[in-house]
């Protein structure tokens, strides 16, 4: 609701009259709220799991398979150009993929707050908190560096070096994208002459996030705490008393439910 308040207000179409500043103010802090807790921001701690870092957990579980698949296609483009291994991979997926300038992911609102959680932000939209703004954008480049020629007795080798630039496009923002390429935690500023966070150094710093060796199979570790019995879709289908993952991966149907009962 209050999402569809906001994009009447930026159309500037008339929105009802119960929707007075006071109401907008809660529903508001209720947004705000949901979107933390989904991204396990503030999230209370448990006693039973003292151990557990619930932000990684929720930001490997769902920030982190977005992720992944942008670093999976950057590692496809690479290989299938030889840049990796010294010769070029073919197939119908090479084919795809050197026709491709750009490719982009049409998203929720939510989903680039659980991506910006994968670089280890505390805020939901990069710098603020609450629902990123309808239009709002994330990207990744990946550039290379001028090659470089070195000798050793009679032979040379050529190196090319790569390194990845993070930008986030705010539509409410008259000026240019901000990089967030240092923010990102792991994204130290060591390659600063070069202007971005190192291929590799992003790679390993991302490693935290990716569900290994699967989606199905991370969830399914209960760590003996307890019983899941199958993943589907984004969520956990587990019996009642299961483990930690099971139960952190049931959150988002638990606010459905809660915020469907205060709402209708």
């Amino acid at each position: 609701m209050a999402d569809t308040l906001n994009i009447e207000e930026r159309h500037k179409k008339a929105v009802p009259d119960w929707a007075v500043p006071f109401i907008r103010q809660h529903m508001a802090n209720v947004t705000n709220l949901t979107y933390n807790w989904t991204n396990a921001l503030g999230f209370p701690t448990d006693p039973s799991f003292p151990s557990i870092d619930f932000h990684l957990e929720q930001a490997r579980m769902d920030g982190g398979r977005l992720l992944w698949a942008m670093i999976n296609r950057i590692r496809g483009t690479l290989q299938c150009s030889g840049a990796r291994m010294g010769t070029a991979m073919n197939g119908e997926g090479c084919d795809y993929l050197r026709g491709l300038k750009f490719y982009a992911y049409s998203a929720h609102e939510i989903n680039l707050s659980q991506l910006l959680a994968s670089f280890n932000f505390t805020r939901t939209n990069f710098d603020t908190d609450g629902i990123p703004p309808v239009a709002t954008c994330i990207t990744l480049e990946l550039w290379q560096t001028a090659p470089t020629t070195s000798t050793s007795g009679s032979s040379s080798n050529i190196t090319t070096n790569y390194y990845v630039r993070a930008f986030h496009w705010d539509p409410d923002s008259d000026g240019d994208p901000v990089e967030i390429t240092w923010q990102i935690d792991g994204c130290s500023n060591e390659a600063v002459g070069v202007g971005g966070c190192s291929l590799k150094q992003f790679i390993q710093r991302s490693k935290p996030y990716r569900m290994m060796p699967s989606a199905k199979a991370y969830c399914a570790n209960m760590d003996g705490l307890g019983n899941m019995t199958a993943l589907s879709g984004g969520g956990v289908m587990g019996r009642a008393g299961g483990g930690w993952r099971g139960q952190l991966c049931l959150l988002w149907v638990l606010l459905l439910v809660v915020f469907m009962g205060c709402c209708y």
